[in-house]
């Protein structure tokens, strides 16, 4: 188990308020935890061909996973 791994946009997502129209600046961060429970899948579909992984890589795509939708 991986905890306590953070988050957070690096520049504030820019958002126009509906009722004013006037552009705000946001920002998000907070923190995570994750297990691999099947690592024979987490190996076939998130490692595949790589000869290195480390834990920085899984926080990455999950923190990406956080971030791109916030961003849409």
């Amino acid at each position: 188990e991986m905890v306590n791994n953070k988050w957070g946009t690096t520049a504030p997502i820019k958002y126009t308020d509906p009722v004013y129209k006037f552009p705000v600046g946001t920002r998000a961060f907070g923190n995570f935890s994750f297990t691999v429970t099947k690592p024979e899948l987490f190996f076939a579909n998130i490692v595949g061909a790589r000869i290195s992984f480390l834990v920085e890589d899984a926080r990455k795509i999950i923190a990406s996973r956080f971030v791109q939708p916030m961003s849409d």
